[in-house]
């Protein structure tokens, strides 16, 4: 479980949940096939941009494989993330 997600949460909803509450809600939250997520990466080309997720691997730096409708200069439509630098949408 990642401490700042948890602090998060408790900060966002206006009052103190339990560990429950928040496992269930990270689950819902979950980064899926998919899904439709809005890109947190402030460095990205694509930041504060929405893309669909294409694949969502396990145990690398950056899991999350994202394609995108806008291309970069160079023709690029996708890019990997990491969890944390994606928020689902829909």
């Amino acid at each position: 479980m990642n401490l700042q997600m948890l602090l998060l949460f408790i900060v966002k909803s206006g009052n103190a949940h339990t560990i429950n509450e928040y496992i269930t809600w990270r689950f819902s939250h979950m980064v899926k096939k998919g899904n439709t997520v809005k890109i947190m990466r402030k460095e990205s080309y694509w930041y504060q941009d929405t893309g669909k997720v294409v694949k969502v691997e396990t145990d690398i730096k950056y899991p999350v494989v994202v394609r995108f409708s806008k291309e970069t200069y160079s023709g690029v439509n996708n890019n990997s993330f990491a969890e944390d630098e994606v928020v689902v949408v829909s």
